[in-house]
């Protein structure tokens, strides 16, 4: 590759060397184009024409106007703007000169009648005290203005003229005539060479160039800027020094050297015209050395930016590489990944995707990602929002809908990318509906085992309650066999027995129907105090005898969202974990039993942050505390404990279930769960769930 440029090298210092030699033989007069031939030029044809589409005519037809009985009625007889004789003089002067707006100022600026433009908009009621062409009428001059328009941002040559009441007694205003410059623009798009129409400040206003607008030409002084700037002349559009002051009789522009043809026109406005020089010029030895050093300089430019070349193709290399992993990843990745833009336009998606949705590359096209959410008007801007402020999210939940119109449930984790030089998203959607089916199976299948083991403890009080019922059937029937029968009071005190124990089996039924049901998730607002002690109500009756309770409630209602018959599960598991840990798993030689705790309190933040909602740590969290003195866990049982069909209890006494159903529920709603514990002490379980609604500080109530 290196060695390719040396070629170029030898033959640019022959070419140059040749240079050398050739060029002090030039003559200087060469065949140079006739300067005297381009003014002729201008002359007779350019500034004729200008004349003849601007200049001659408005200006005399401005005065004309001035002298009017109708201009001077409407500035003289305190007439309303826009009187209609007045309009029509100045529509018939619009039309004829085929102006852009034809307008009349009173001796304070402002305009009292105005032609309008072809939307209908007039410039009444404006004031242009501070246009020159104002301030030069005032003094009794007709001035030629150019201008871009403050209200129209158009350009325009004003042609102003003064009015005086008869006899030429006072000033009273000034008659207006504005020209388009589209007639000049297209008059110098009949040159091929540039031409230029200066003002008199050397500002270029039209041209064959529309790159050199606005350019100053010769340098403007302070003072002259300011002035300009005060005036607005051109409105808010900065002013540019042309690429070269033509202040010279040649000058080089676009890298092509052209002779300066300059004529006055009219009140300093100019024309510069460009004329191709093709004549060859002299050197000197000098400077043609200075030029081959410049070319030896660019030649060692050229070896280090090959190299640099080289260098760059490895980087590029390396990066088609990553590219092609990447498309690689992109399209066998299981999960669908899709890019859209801001609005929702899918711009790029793997064949997962596809899946996910029921679609295919044709009919994908016709579709907005929004078209796949079950809601889109809620959770897309939802998600746009957290995505706003969190930057990246991962495992957002979803609902969606694809083409067929079934419902999925789906995780997203999106994040913001550069994508074609604008930003975008890029999602990576995870279809988890069977998934989920496979959770709730799994929940409702701990669930039936949970009931199993409380069905152990409900027995034996069912049984005493029934014992209560078929005793007191008994006393009744043995009374009823006696001459004297049974009494009135014994007779009540039997039937409030047997109602009491019906009353109680009854309610136990029921509990254990409320928590065996299956059904859908049902969210809605649910207070932990109020769960912890329908659980209590079911753990006193069903667990073993020796453990005892100690429960603390909040002040106030410790509000959450969440299904209420997720809760319960939630406290029922642990509790009867707490239940056999102080029993069943103690050693035979240890006395069973202890002390069940159960507290319900407000927690300002917790031990790490859940994901999602970023309102979370600002409403705060409602902390259950389980607490048991039971035979404890090692910290190697600790980090196993959440794993499915993991237990510590002997074989056939736990499925292992139960801890990984209580993990995923708290998760579910964006909670934390926090396990403590000490072989031979008891362990604790610590459930922080986001507040609903968080009261003030308050004091707990004790409970045994």
């Amino acid at each position: 590759m290196e060695r390719k440029i040396f070629g170029p090298v030898v033959l640019t210092i022959l070419w140059c060397t040749l240079a050398l030699l050739i060029v002090p033989t030039l003559s200087h007069p060469s065949a140079r184009p006739q300067k005297d031939q381009k003014i002729s030029l201008l002359e007779d044809q350019i500034i004729p024409e200008l004349n003849k589409v601007v200049f001659s005519s408005t200006e005399t037809a401005s005065q004309s106007l001035a002298e009017t009985g109708e201009v001077r009625s409407q500035l003289t007889e305190k007439r309303k703007p826009d009187h209609p004789e007045v309009i029509i003089a100045l529509e018939t002067a619009k039309r004829i000169l085929n102006a852009e707006f034809v307008y009349l100022m009173d001796r304070s600026g402002t305009v009292v009648a105005s032609t309008s433009d072809h939307e209908g908009k007039n410039l009444t009621g404006n004031n242009y005290l501070f246009r020159r062409y104002f301030q030069g009428a005032r003094k009794g001059n007709n001035v030629i203005y150019p201008a871009l328009g403050v209200t129209t941002r158009q350009r325009g040559v004003y042609f102003s003229s003064p009015v005086y009441s008869a006899q030429k007694q006072a000033f009273i205003g000034v008659v207006v005539v504005k020209i388009p410059v589209k007639d000049l623009d297209r008059l110098f798009l009949r040159y091929e060479e540039p031409i230029f129409l200066l003002t008199p400040e050397g500002i270029v206003f039209a041209t064959n160039r529309k790159e050199t607008l606005y350019h100053y030409t010769t340098p403007l002084q302070p003072e002259t800027m300011e002035r300009i700037q005060a005036e607005r002349q051109f409105a808010d559009q900065p002013l540019k020094p042309f690429p070269a002051f033509l202040d010279k009789d040649t000058v080089v522009f676009d890298q092509q050297r052209y002779l300066v043809v300059r004529k006055d026109v009219i009140q300093g406005w100019s024309i510069i015209a460009f004329h191709r020089d093709n004549g060859l010029f002299e050197i000197s030895r000098a400077a043609f050395f200075s030029i081959l050093g410049v070319i030896f300089v660019l030649v060692v430019i050229l070896i280090l930016l090959l190299r640099h070349n080289l260098a760059i193709r490895k980087v590029e290399g390396a990066l088609r590489k990553s590219q092609e992993l990447f498309q690689s990843l992109f399209t066998l990745a299981p999960d669908g990944i899709v890019i859209t833009s801001m609005e929702g336009e899918i711009l790029a998606y793997n064949d997962s995707f596809l899946e996910i949705v029921k679609s295919d590359r044709t009919s994908i096209a016709d579709h907005n990602i929004r078209d796949f959410y079950d809601n889109p008007d809620r959770d897309r801007p939802a998600l746009i929002t957290l995505l706003g402020t969190k930057k990246i999210i991962k495992s957002y939940p979803l609902t969606l809908k694809n083409s067929s119109g079934e419902v999925r449930k789906a995780s997203v984790s999106t994040a913001f990318i550069d994508y074609q030089g604008k930003t975008c998203m890029e999602s990576i959607y995870r279809d988890i509906t069977d998934l989920e089916n496979m959770e709730e199976q799994l929940r409702f299948a701990q669930k039936m085992e949970m009931i199993g083991t409380l069905a152990g403890g409900l027995a034996h009080d069912i049984n005493n309650m029934l014992s209560g019922i078929t005793g007191s059937l008994s006393l009744l029937r043995m009374h009823s066999d006696k001459e004297r029968g049974v009494s009135k009071a014994n007779f009540l005190k039997y039937l409030d027995i047997m109602e009491g124990a019906s009353k109680n089996v009854a309610a136990m039924a029921r509990q254990l129907l409320t928590l065996a049901r299956e059904n859908e998730p049902s969210l809605g607002s649910v207070d932990l105090n109020a769960s912890v002690r329908q659980v209590l109500k079911i753990c006193q009756y069903s667990l073993d005898k020796t453990i005892s309770f100690e429960t603390s409630y909040s002040k106030h209602p410790a509000l959450v969202t969440a299904d209420p018959v997720h809760i319960e599960q939630v406290l029922l598991n642990l509790c009867i974990n707490a239940a056999h840990a102080m029993t069943i798993m103690k050693p035979e030689a240890d006395t069973p039993g202890g002390i069940l705790a159960i507290s319900v309190e407000r927690a300002l933040h917790a031990p790490v942050h859940p994901a999602g909602d970023s309102g979370i740590q600002d409403r705060g969290f409602w902390l259950i505390s389980v607490s048991d003195q039971g035979v404890g866990m090692s910290p190697d049982e600790i980090e196993k404990i959440f794993t499915p069909f993991y237990t510590t209890k002997q074989q056939g006494k736990g499925s292992g279930l139960g801890l990984s159903m209580v993990n995923n529920i708290i998760k579910r709603y964006q909670g934390v769960l926090e396990v403590s514990s000490t072989p031979g002490r008891g362990s604790t379980f610590k459930i922080y769930l986001p507040a609903t609604e968080l009261p003030p500080p308050e004091h707990h109530v004790e409970e045994s």
